[in-house]
């Protein structure tokens, strides 16, 4: 009997150890966890101190440091659309050409580039999901935004010339959204008569330059809506006016100027004038006096008798 008790003791005890063995064991392990994750925060270089502003950093650290000014890329960004273009990868080409349309400058030849090539991004997305089950109704919406960014570029003056040409480098649909909006929005002028004919003709404050073609003056791609043209020549008075641009159509216009006179022009003419008025005068003068009956001559003076 106390055989088995001591027996039945060791082996409480034997599992006690066991326990306290494999506890042991977790303990360790979390320890070793614990100490890699301690040991890659020294390790991990120390997060650089976010700057504040220039008038905070103490001059005992000298002057503070400059900060990196933003570069703005155009070519890497046009580069880099192109390339997510080819692979698919449409959310990246999108980007890339929205900071390029929001970034650039108005005269930089990257702008019609932006546009161009973000109108093709959402055309192309929307022809992949034309294609699949379903896809229509998306596909619709990706072809609306095209529509809408073609729509934008168009109403910036120095876009308004933007085509999607030539027309074998760009989607069918992409041609075909270009030719409805450019129809819906944008009109023509001509000047059919011009006198004189060396007048200078300004529109919104450009001067028109004769077309070499047929020697007509005309401007194309003119927004629809009003638009102001001014005519002056040195000798003539000035014409101004507001004309309407209607879309998808070519406005007419004939104009003839009047002379300016200065004041030498306005006194001679008044001289010609008064002289004209004096030869009337004369002229009803004699006109009067040839129709009466000539006066009978007083008799003289009697004669004296012969002595």
């Amino acid at each position: 009997m106390r055989s088995s008790r001591f027996g039945d003791s060791q082996g409480r005890m034997g599992g006690s150890d066991g326990n306290a063995c494999r506890t042991s064991h977790r303990a360790t392990r979390l320890g070793g966890v614990l100490a890699a994750i301690l040991l890659a925060g020294m390790i991990a270089p120390p997060r650089a101190p976010i700057p504040g502003p220039v008038s905070s950093w103490p001059t005992a650290f000298g002057p503070a440091p400059a900060r990196a000014a933003e570069t703005f890329d155009p070519a890497g960004l046009i580069a880099g659309a192109r390339a997510g273009l080819k692979a698919g990868d449409y959310d990246q080409a999108a980007r890339n050409l929205k900071t390029i349309i929001n970034t650039a400058e108005s005269t930089s030849p990257y702008l019609a580039q932006g546009y161009l090539l973000l109108v093709q991004t959402y055309v192309m997305r929307g022809n992949y999901y034309k294609t699949e089950p379903q896809g229509r109704e998306t596909a619709e919406l990706f072809y609306r935004e095209a529509r809408r960014f073609t729509e934008e570029g168009l109403r910036r003056p120095q876009l308004r010339h933007l085509r999607a040409e030539p027309s074998l480098e760009y989607p069918p649909e992409m041609v075909e959204i270009f030719r409805q909006a450019r129809a819906e929005l944008l009109g023509s002028l001509r000047i059919v008569r011009l006198e004189p004919v060396d007048a200078a003709v300004v529109l919104d404050g450009d001067t028109l330059r004769v077309n070499p073609a047929d020697s007509t003056l005309d401007e194309h791609d003119l927004l629809a809506g009003p638009h102001r043209v001014t005519l002056h020549r040195r000798g003539f008075k000035d014409l101004s006016e507001t004309l309407q641009i209607s879309p998808g159509s070519v406005t007419e216009r004939s104009y003839t100027l009047s002379h300016r006179h200065g004041p030498f022009w306005y006194a001679s003419r008044s001289a010609v004038l008064l002289g004209s008025v004096a030869a009337l005068v004369v002229s009803r003068s004699g006109r009067s006096d040839a129709g009466k009956t000539p006066a009978t001559p007083l008799p003289g003076p009697p004669a004296l008798p012969d002595r």
